[in-house]
C-alpha cells in the first residue's frame, strides 16, 4: 500500500504541473492568436489602400494621355463660344410667319 502512495504522489504533481503548464501555453497562443488577427486587419487595409491608389494614379496617367492627345489633334483647352443672334427674318424650316 505505502509504493501506491509513494507513487501516487510523484505521478499527481506530475500531471498537475503539466496540466498548469498546458493552461498557460493556450493562453499564449490565444494572445498570439489575437496578435495575427489584428495584424492581419491591417494588412488588409494596406491592401485597400494600395489598390485605391493604384485606381487613382491610373485614372489620373489615362486623364493625362487623353488630354495629351486631345492637344495633339488640335483640340484647344479652353474652347471659343460662339453665338448667333436672332433675326426677326429668321424662320425654322417648315414654319411660314
Amino acid at each position: 500500500m505505502k509504493t501506491i502512495t509513494k507513487a501516487l504522489i510523484p505521478t499527481t504533481l506530475l500531471f498537475v504541473l503539466l496540466l498548469t503548464a498546458q493552461i498557460v501555453y493556450s493562453c499564449r497562443l490565444v494572445g498570439d492568436g489575437k496578435e495575427i488577427k489584428t495584424i492581419d486587419m491591417q494588412i488588409d487595409q494596406v491592401r485597400q489602400n494600395v489598390l485605391i491608389s493604384e485606381e487613382k494614379v491610373a485614372s489620373a496617367s489615362s486623364l493625362t494621355t487623353i488630354s495629351e492627345k486631345a492637344t495633339a489633334m488640335g483640340f484647344e483647352s479652353a474652347p471659343k463660344v460662339v453665338t448667333m443672334n436672332a433675326d426677326s427674318l429668321v424662320v425654322a424650316f417648315g414654319q411660314s410667319r
